[in-house]
Parts: structure tokens; sequence; C-alpha cells
């Protein structure tokens, strides 16, 4: 993945992250928005029509359901992989949250927080479940991993998919953000976690910060470009443990 610039800044509205050109972002902040994109990015995988296809249909319905379902939970962004090694997609999405963090009194220490999460992720952690602490260019980034069923709201819950939930502290008294990853893509665990790895690593204070265009399409550029997205402001009330 390419990399690009950032600097300055501890305004929580200029929180931002590198995505790869080929991913699609859909603002979840703003419903018309949302719709828009949503119609947007299925008229780019099969072309616009006047009598849309049972299949492009059933696409529209899904990606209307799943982003609305992140709505609802109170997401800030959510973007869609559209990457491809030869011609095999390398299917994955993006949810990103603002969480609330526990109150200062209960942190003597700056980070603390994000420690004692970890260590009550492991506690709760099934056998199967990976919970990582590192270090990363805004601090304590804690990472759980685990393989999971599909969402309900697209009646996959017999496919599982590979689910990879992230805190840090961008410090810009907004709360943590969390970004939480997931694609089907199970067998390719390690390369997935690796690009998963590379946007958590992204995250940063703009100055001028990149925001999706009218229609969510990915941001303009030679092939393989980054492109800067913002990644919005507002803690929302949900747990910090809760995706």
């Amino acid at each position: 993945m390419s990399t690009g610039t950032r600097s300055g800044g501890r305004e929580a509205d200029t929180l931002g992250l590198l995505l790869p050109e080929d991913w699609w972002v859909v603002d979840l902040t703003d419903e018309r928005s949302r719709r828009r994109s949503v119609r947007a990015l299925v008229a780019r995988q099969f072309g616009r029509a006047d009598k849309p296809s049972p299949l492009q249909l059933d696409v529209l319905r899904e990606l209307d359901a799943s982003t609305r379902a992140a709505a609802a939970a109170r997401g800030r962004l959510m973007a869609f992989s559209l990457m491809q090694a030869g011609d095999k997609p390398l299917s994955a999405s993006l949810t990103t949250f603002r969480v609330a963090a526990p109150a200062p009194s209960r942190i003597p220490r700056k980070r603390e927080g994000l420690v004692r999460l970890a260590a009550d992720l492991t506690a709760a952690a099934a056998p199967d479940t990976e919970v990582v602490v590192a270090e990363g260019p805004l601090g304590t980034v804690v990472r759980q991993v685990a393989v999971e069923r599909g969402p309900a709201e697209l009646d996959a819950e017999r496919m599982p998919q590979l689910v990879a939930r992230y805190w840090l502290d961008p410090q810009d008294g907004s709360g943590w953000y969390q970004l939480v990853f997931a694609t089907h893509l199970v067998p390719l665990r390690e390369g997935m976690l690796a690009l998963f790895d590379a946007i958590v690593a992204s995250v940063g204070h703009d100055d001028d910060p990149g925001t999706p265009d009218d229609d969510g399409e990915p941001g303009a550029g030679a092939d393989g470009a980054a492109q800067s997205v913002r990644l919005g402001a507002g803690a929302t009330p949900a747990a910090a443990g809760v995706a």
C-alpha cells in the first residue's frame, strides 16, 4: 500500500486515515449521502441500466442493509475493498466508530485505559481469539482478531469471516477510535491482517484531510495511490468493548 503525508493538528474533525485507491468510502453520518454512495457503488460494479438485474438488486439491498445497520450502530464511515489479485476480488470492509473512553478519574496515567481494555478482552476471549497490544504513530493500539459468523442482516450467519477490531486514542477529546475490519477471506488471514495493520498505522491528524467525493468514489490518482479520508468527529455513547 502506498502512503501519503500528514501533518499537525489535534482537532477531532481533522482525524483521518489513508486507504488504498481502490476502496469505496460511504459516509454513515448523513443518510442522503449514504444512500447515494451505495447506489453509486452498485452502478460502478454493474454499470448503469434502465432495468437493474435481479443480482444487482440483491447486491443493492445487501449493501443498503449493511451500511444502514452500521449507521444505526453509530458508525462514522464504512469502506469496501474493490482490490483484486489477478481476477480474484480481495473483498473486505471497514467500519469506524468513536467510543467512550473511561472517565479520566479511572485512568491515573495516560493510555492505561487501553492497556486495561486489552486485559479485559484477553480475559473474556475465546481460545481462538487473539488480542495484541502494539505501539503505533498515535501510541498504544489494541487489536482483537477472531473468526466469527457473518452478519445477521445479510443472512450470512453460516459464512465465517475474519474480524479484526482495533482501538486507539487520538487524544483529541472525543474518545477512542475503533476500526472494525471484516473479510470472508479467512484462508488469507496473515495477508489481510497486514493490510489492516497498515491502514490503522496511517490514522493521524491532518491539516487538510481528504474527504470522499459526492458519489463516494475512491480517490483519484495513479494506480496504487492512497486516498486520504476524513474519519469524522464526535464520540458516541457506545461502550469501548462493543463494535
